[in-house]
Parts: C-alpha cells; sequence; structure tokens
C-alpha cells in the first residue's frame, strides 16, 4: 500500500501537467486539496482535473514563466520532448535542455524547491549503451540540475522506470493494445524491464516536496522482469486469452536494420525504441521506496 505524508507547499507548479504522469500527479494533488497550476505547450486534448488551475505556457518562454503567481514554492518539472523519430535533435534540445536551464532559472530566482524528473534511460547514457537524442538531452538536462544544486538550488531528480498507467489515454501504449485486445504480436518478450505504476509514481514524486534530499536522485521502479512475465500477468488478470506472436529481439533488431539500409520507413521508426529494445532496463528502487516512504503496488493488486 501507499504511504502518505503531510505534504507542507503552499502553491506547486507543474510542467508538462497534461501529459501522462501530469495527468496522474494533478489528480492525485487535487485529491489532497493542494494549490496546483499546471503548465504545458499542449492545452488542448486532455482530461482537465478539478481544481487544477491550467495555463497555456510554453517552458522556452522564460517572460511567461516569470509572470507565475509569486507564492509558487515548489515545481515539479515533467515537461518534456516525448519520443518522436521525426523531429530533429534541436527540437528535442530546445525543451529538454534549454526549458529545463529555464525551469532552474526561475525556481532559483524564486529560491524555492525543484523537483526534476528524469528517467532511468540516462544511466545507459552515461554507460555508453544508448546514444539517441531523448537519452542525451534528459542526461544534459538533469546534470543541469545537479550543477545548479552545487551553487544554490534546492533540487533533487527523480528517475523513473518503465511508467504505466490504468486510465484510457493514459495508460501507455502497450497498456492500451493489451486492454483493447489489439496486441497481435509481442515484441522482445525476453527484454527486461523496470516497470512503475503511475500511481506509485506520483506518490514518490509527492512525498520529495518534503522527504527528498538536496542533489540526491532518486531511482522509482519497482522489480524487474522480462516484457513476456509483464503482459503475462496482465493479460491474465484482465481475462485475455488470445494467443500473441512473439518476436525475439535479435529479430526485431535484424528487420529494423534492413529496413534502414533499405530506407523505408525510417522517419517512422524512433531511434529511442531501436535503442531500447537492444538493452535490458534492469533497476533497484528499493532504497527510494524506503526514503521517500512509500511501496511498490504489485500487478497483481493493479490490473
Amino acid at each position: 500500500m501507499k504511504k502518505n505524508i503531510n505534504i507542507l507547499s503552499n502553491h506547486i507548479l507543474v510542467t508538462g501537467g497534461t501529459g501522462m504522469i501530469g495527468f496522474y500527479l494533478c489528480n492525485y494533488l487535487s485529491n489532497l486539496d493542494l494549490k496546483v497550476t499546471a503548465i504545458s505547450r499542449n492545452i488542448t486534448n486532455y482530461i482537465a482535473i478539478n481544481n487544477i488551475n491550467y495555463k497555456h505556457i510554453d517552458i522556452l518562454d522564460y517572460e511567461k514563466l516569470s509572470l507565475l503567481p509569486d507564492d509558487i514554492d515548489t515545481v515539479i518539472h515533467l515537461a518534456s520532448h516525448v519520443h518522436n523519430p521525426k523531429d530533429k535533435f534541436e527540437k528535442i534540445r530546445d525543451i529538454n535542455i534549454i526549458g529545463t536551464k529555464n525551469i532552474i532559472k526561475f525556481s532559483k530566482n524564486r529560491k524555492i524547491r525543484l523537483i526534476h524528473i528524469s528517467t532511468v534511460n540516462v544511466q545507459h547514457f552515461y554507460d555508453g549503451k544508448l546514444f539517441s537524442s531523448y537519452a542525451k538531452t534528459k542526461a544534459l538536462s538533469e546534470k543541469e540540475v545537479l550543477d545548479a544544486t552545487k551553487k544554490g538550488l534546492d533540487a533533487l531528480v527523480i528517475r523513473p522506470g518503465t511508467v504505466f498507467g490504468t486510465n484510457e489515454n493514459y495508460s501507455g501504449t502497450l497498456i492500451e493494445k493489451i486492454v483493447k485486445g489489439k496486441l497481435p504480436i509481442l515484441p522482445a518478450p525476453e527484454r527486461v524491464i523496470s516497470p512503475i505504476w503511475s500511481e506509485d509514481l506520483v506518490v514518490a514524486i509527492v512525498n520529495s516536496i518534503n522527504l527528498g534530499i538536496k542533489g540526491k536522485i532518486y531511482v522509482v521502479a519497482n522489480k524487474s522482469m522480462t516484457t513476456g512475465e509483464f503482459v503475462k500477468i496482465i493479460m491474465t488478470k484482465l481475462g485475455r486469452k488470445k494467443i500473441m506472436i512473439p518476436i525475439s529481439r535479435n529479430l526485431i533488431i535484424l528487420i529494423l536494420r534492413m529496413l534502414n539500409k533499405m530506407h523505408i520507413f525510417s522517419s517512422y521508426i524512433s531511434s529511442v525504441s531501436y535503442e531500447n529494445i537492444k538493452l535490458d532496463s534492469s533497476f533497484d528502487g528499493l532504497a527510494s521506496s524506503d526514503e521517500l516512504n512509500f511501496t511498490y503496488t504489485g500487478l497483481n493488486e493493479i490490473f
């Protein structure tokens, strides 16, 4: 079960408030009756949460950021560029790095706490195993935050594992296909992942407002399992009996290499997906659950 603490905050700013994690985070904060402003550059086609003040603000526009209410005392920085193979590096860099620099400046000028949401993928970048624009820019934006803590910024970093949800439109592609019975094949069933339920993640994030240590990195990820195990547990709980055709990781990599050489679908194949499928993503989030006072929920309890 999740553990809640009394959150001491007057006004929380959530960047990327209309995204997947933002949806669950804003819903959780709303239920705690906390004052919340959520900003996003994409302010259409989202589900609004009661008691959340939504504003159409791009984190690249510092002038608009500076006009936000003076009583904001915490920033939860979710906004980042999603995986899109069509976008150039410059666009990804601007949002993930320059945008983060603006949030750092905003937080430092206001002398408030910044909780930066990163990704476990940055560790693969540091280890020289992942070279996508997403991993690189997320790693560099994380470094900006950590470097700023050495110069007085009150900030910490949270690195989630493979995030999934349970609400329609906010569950993630894999879960959505399982629920709708539209997963005819199971790609790379042997690939190891460290899943994290969005509801557990937001508890960790919110608890870090008061419990997180300045300059520390918290890995938030449940116990590792293969993609095949992950899908099997969910399908069993949902009563799905449709047979899926497993396609091994090596076969997928071979097919993608052939397509790239022939320049077929190259603009639609994300470098993030291509690189990630070659890597296992096993991370230990046990220490973070102790320090941030929450527990991980098992898949059997979620579905």
